[in-house]
Parts: structure tokens; sequence; C-alpha cells
């Protein structure tokens, strides 16, 4: 996972949960992974996805103890608030000139750039409706299944779709291989 995600993160849980929660989620971890979570987090460089899964599975357990908040919310707000302020708008002023359709290849693109060993194949594209299948290490498994639907919606919606309905369609491992295929139905403007 690209350093610059996992920073970002971290710092949205610290300011949306408090500091005290964070701290709770990683005590949580082994000491291994607490080291590798809690030194210096380089932007451009990669650690490991397990490591940041189990921490991202702590925290939505403290988090669902202190507010009630469910997995899928607790996900859907870390792929819309996490990043920034400044992303956030750019990337809602840039997308909101672009069809949906000309999202749905970037979607690949995105997910290339922030994983590693990571294949995105684009079965279906066209106006209120996308398919896209990716191929990854079973390691990125887990974090594909709580952040791909999520972030699937969310590119879509920031190209001004509406009423956008994201179905995980299959989700399989295939020997040290996963495939998950998601499709969007949606209404554009």
């Amino acid at each position: 996972m690209r350093g610059s995600v996992i920073r970002a993160t971290k710092q949205w849980i610290q300011e949306a949960y408090g500091v005290p929660l964070h701290q709770r989620a990683l005590d949580a971890l082994s000491a291994e992974e607490r080291a590798i979570l809690e030194g210096q987090t380089l932007a451009a460089s990669l650690y490991p996805v397990v490591a940041w899964d189990h921490y991202l599975a702590r925290v939505r357990h403290e988090v669902r103890l202190k507010t009630g908040e469910s997995e899928e919310t607790f996900d859907r707000r870390n792929v819309r608030e996490a990043g920034g302020r400044l992303i956030r708008i750019a990337y809602t002023f840039l997308l909101g000139f672009l069809e949906p359709t000309a999202i749905v290849p970037r979607i690949g693109l995105v997910l290339e750039r922030i994983m590693s060993d990571v294949h995105v194949e684009i079965l279906q594209n066209e106006p209120g409706a996308c398919r896209l299948k990716l191929t990854a290490a079973v390691a990125f498994r887990e974090n594909a299944r709580h952040h791909l639907p999520q972030g699937v919606e969310y590119l879509i919606e920031l190209a001004r779709a509406r009423n956008v309905r994201v179905t995980v369609e299959r989700d399989e491992v295939r020997y040290k291989n996963f495939v998950m295929e998601v499709s969007a139905l949606y209404d554009s403007l």
C-alpha cells in the first residue's frame, strides 16, 4: 500500500475519531505491525497491506464501540473524507468536467498507483453502466473488499452521476491471486 494513502488515512482517523482511538487500534497490533505503522510514513514508499488492513480492522472495531458506526459507513467515510480537503476539492473540480464513462478507465490508474501488482480490466463502460475486473495478490483482497465498491461509487459520483448502485459480482481466490468484479449502474445528468 502506498505511503501517501496510509499517511492521509491515519491523519483523517485521528481528526475524525480522535488520537486515543487511533492509539488503541495501534496497540492491538503485533509489535512488528505497530513498528511499520508508527514509524515515519514516506508518501512514495510501499508498505505491507496486511499490516495496514489489520490496523483498519482494529479502527473499525474501535469506531463501532465508540460511535455505533457500521463497517460500511466507516469505509464510505474513509474513501470520501481521507486525503485532505485540498485533494478532495481538486478531484471534485477536475473530475466534475468529465462524463462517468471517462472516469472508469481512470479508476484502474488510481488503483495501480496506490497498490502494487494490481491489474484492472474494464469489462463494460457505457453510459449508465460499467463493470471492472480487479486481479491482485490475495494479500490485497481484504482491502479491496472494503474500498473498491465505495471507491468506484465515489469516483463515478464525482463525474456528476446520480443514484450510483455498486455490486460486487465476483470475489474469488485463485491460487495466489484473487479476482473481484464490480459493476455499477447509475444515472447521468
